[in-house]
């Protein structure tokens, strides 16, 4: 009998604050923040902090980050 093994390949999320829209544009701009604002409140990929609701700290990390993704 013979093994196989199969592995996925993701790539890395280099700018994980780019969520909007639908996992990022390349930019950290106008469509995550008012993602972050449209999602207050739940727990979502907008909770960019990870401290399990969005709020004023995910508004000020996007804010924080504005402009073009590195690389």
């Amino acid at each position: 009998s013979t093994a196989h093994r199969v592995f996925a390949v993701r790539p890395i999320d280099h700018c994980p604050l780019d969520i909007a829209p639908g996992g990022g544009d390349g930019d950290i701009g106008l469509a995550d923040l008012l993602l972050i604002l449209a999602d207050w409140g739940a727990c979502t990929a907008a909770d960019v902090t990870g401290d399990g609701a969005v709020d004023f700290q995910d508004l000020l990390t996007v804010v924080g980050a504005w402009g073009s993704c590195p690389g």
